[in-house]
This record gives C-alpha cells, sequence and structure tokens, in this order.
C-alpha cells in the first residue's frame, strides 16, 4: 500500500489506470488532473497546464501514451508524459453545445459520447475514421448520466429522462453499440442520473444512489435490486474488478469494501485513512485498486481477492 499526493486542493473525483497498469491518473473537478508513474520512473506529470480546467473525468486510449478528459472545451486529449493538450475529439458538426462524458472499448474501437445541447442532450456513437472519428448513431432524451460500455463494445447504457428539465422518472436504457438500437428500458427508482457501470460479462449494470447500490440484470425485465450499504453512509463510487466477480465501493467515509457480485456479500473491507473517499478504480489486469479522498490524496494497493 502507497499514498499518493495527487496535488490537488479539491475531493479526488475521478481515477483511471493505464492499460498495462503501470500509470495512473487523478482529478478534481475544475483543476488540473496529475499522472502519476507507479513505477517510479518518473516524476508526476500536470495535465492541461491550466488550459482547460474540469478534467472530471479520465480514461486512457490504448497503448496509455494519451489521457481523455471531459473538459470545458470536450473530450480533450493530453500527452501523458508532458501534459499538453494535443487536441479535442471527436467533434460533432452538428452539434450546438459540448461532450460532457463518454466511454471508450480497451482497444479503442469503440467511443460513446454523452452531450449536452441547448434544447437536447444526445447519445452519440463513433467509431475510429481516419486519423479521428466517425459518428454512426445518435439518439436524443433528455437529462442523461455519462454512459457506460460493455467489456465487449456490443452494449452501452446510460441513465436519462424521457425529457429536458428531468420531466418523468428516469431509467435505464441499453442500446446497441454498433447502431444505437434500443434493447432494453428498466426503471430506475430515484430522481438521479448515477453513472452507471457494467460488469465484464455485460450481464449486470450497477449505479450507485445515496445508501442503494441498483444492480439491473439488463436482459430480464423488472425492477432492479437493491443492495444497502452496511456501513450506513451514503456510497460514493463503484468500480468492477475486471474478472467481474467483485465490485469496489467507496462510502462517505475512509472505507473501501469489496462486494461479490453474485451474492452481494461483503468480501473485504479497507480502511485507508486518508479521509472521506470520493473514487474508485481497478487497473485492467485486476492487480492494483485505488481510492481518491476528499483532500486530494490517493492510496493505491495490491489486490488480493
Amino acid at each position: 500500500m502507497r499514498i499518493l499526493d495527487a496535488g490537488l486542493r479539491q475531493e479526488v473525483e475521478s481515477l483511471a489506470f493505464s492499460p498495462d497498469g503501470c500509470t495512473l491518473a487523478a482529478s478534481a473537478a475544475f483543476e488540473q488532473a496529475v499522472v502519476h508513474d507507479l513505477t517510479g520512473a518518473r516524476p508526476p506529470v500536470l495535465i492541461g497546464n491550466g488550459r482547460s480546467p474540469g478534467e472530471t473525468l479520465l480514461r486512457f486510449e490504448p497503448g496509455g501514451r494519451v489521457l481523455a478528459a471531459v473538459t470545458v472545451d470536450g473530450r480533450t486529449r493530453f500527452d501523458r508524459d508532458r501534459g499538453t493538450v494535443l487536441g479535442v475529439s471527436p467533434r460533432d458538426p452538428h452539434a450546438r453545445g459540448l461532450v460532457v462524458g463518454f466511454d471508450t472499448t480497451l482497444n479503442g474501437d469503440r467511443l460513446v459520447t454523452s452531450q449536452i445541447e441547448l434544447d437536447r442532450s444526445r447519445l452519440c456513437g463513433w467509431e475510429p475514421e481516419g486519423e479521428g472519428w466517425g459518428l454512426r448513431w445518435s439518439v436524443e432524451c433528455g437529462d442523461l448520466s455519462m454512459p457506460a460500455l460493455s467489456t465487449d463494445g456490443l452494449r452501452v447504457a446510460h441513465v436519462a429522462f424521457a425529457e429536458r428539465g428531468h420531466s418523468g422518472p428516469p431509467r435505464l436504457f441499453v442500446y446497441d453499440a454498433r447502431t444505437g438500437e434500443l434493447v432494453a428500458s428498466r426503471p430506475f427508482p430515484y430522481m438521479a442520473l448515477p453513472e452507471p457501470r457494467y460488469r465484464a460479462d455485460g450481464r449486470q449494470v450497477v449505479a450507485v444512489h445515496e445508501m442503494m447500490l441498483v444492480v439491473w440484470d439488463p436482459l430480464m425485465p423488472g425492477k432492479p435490486a437493491l443492495v444497502r450499504n452496511d456501513s450506513r453512509r451514503h456510497f460514493t463510487a463503484a468500480a468492477y474488478h475486471p474478472s467481474g466477480r467483485y465490485l469496489f465501493t467507496t462510502s462517505n467515509d475512509a472505507t473501501v469494501t469489496v462486494w461479490d457480485t453474485d451474492s452481494w456479500a461483503r468480501v473485504k473491507r479497507f480502511d485507508w485513512d486518508i479521509g472521506r473517499l470520493r473514487s474508485v478504480a481497478v487497473s485492467p489486469d485486476g492487480l492494483l485498486a485505488a481510492a481518491g479522498s476528499d483532500r486530494g490524496r490517493v492510496v493505491v494497493w495490491d489486490v488480493d481477492v
């Protein structure tokens, strides 16, 4: 276990491991992101140089040399080693707003974005085209959450309202990520827009809301299952282990809980004493996990489940 000073003055809202698990990026709202080389070969690198504040969602591209983040400019690409801006992509010629959320497959062959425009919101599916991305489909909806792609890139899920302005109860929508065709629609029991997560086998989607884990089988109709936090604290973030067998959650205290995703029994709990935890991530190889606190610090530890 080691503790990293993320160099952030606010709570660490997003964490991302590089594909090889050797690099970890951390960000806070309206601050620069920080990239840590976990091998110790390079000092921490500030991302963005103050040009585009607000890196609150981070994803590494294949190869790990490019870090993508949601900024005030949209989905912005950064050089991991220099911290410089490489460009903003994709750009939708028909959009009047910005990309505010995205997800991509590990091999980079599919990208899905959430776009907020003046009078509507859109979920958009992209595929590589030349040196950039080509828009393949889009779906209009009301206010929406960040999207979640299944590991195989075949499905994308998000929680959305039917219309702008939180009209009516939100629902979980599942689409074919290749065509944008609606596959399933399931009720969400709260007036909120959580960020869903896909289990590796695609048969489970989870979202956190206050003291509850909301769990769907997207292939089965009906209401989601609700799993209450046994620490009597609100959940703050969740991340699946790449095997899909475990879910790591942070709560509004100093603890990380590991859950069995079939029985929802607690497998382990860690108390890292670095402040209230706000984010969690697991490396693509499943060997490391990290959690970020409200004090701008990050703990990284070896996974032994």
